[in-house]
């Protein structure tokens, strides 16, 4: 016997069967477990921008305790409001210390950012316990972040 090559016939049908399965187990597990599965992602990416953030923050705060420049505040203070933008979902980076005393409303943030502003601009050399502050508070946004999104 002589080998007799055989051709290779596709199975449209068996291939439609499994695809609607597939796509049925999927819909499922998606409609059951969905929530969770978004949930959880945005908590892995909320723990990892704050990583991020305390990272960057805490280098650019240790360069200032070593030697004062204003680029270097002003570094600071911008890191903060961007990352506080992702974080509520407000524009930071847009508005003015004043404009953000009105979306934070909480006085001790204000005090800190004026006193900033006199760092950046008036050269004030006593700004890192301003800066430690901010970051105490994006902290504290951060686990009420963390619980509202756990929770809610």
């Amino acid at each position: 016997t002589a080998y007799q090559k055989v051709f290779y016939h596709f199975n449209v049908w068996l291939a439609i069967i499994i695809f609607t399965v597939l796509l049925a187990v999927a819909i499922l597990v998606w409609t059951l477990f969905g929530k969770k599965i978004r949930r959880y992602f945005l908590i892995k990416r909320l723990q990892k921008n704050h990583a991020y953030f305390l990272n960057t923050y805490n280098s650019i705060v240790g360069q200032l305790k070593t030697t004062f420049s204003p680029p270097t505040t002003e570094s600071a203070l911008v890191t903060w409001k961007k990352y506080m933008e992702q974080l509520e979902a407000r524009p930071y980076t847009k508005l003015t210390t004043r404009e953000t005393q009105r979306v934070v409303s909480e006085p001790a943030v204000a005090e800190h950012l004026r006193r900033i502003d006199k760092a950046i601009y008036g050269h004030d050399t006593t700004v890192v316990e301003s800066l430690e502050n901010l970051k105490n508070f994006a902290d504290q946004q951060f686990h009420r972040k963390m619980k509202e999104v756990q929770h809610g």
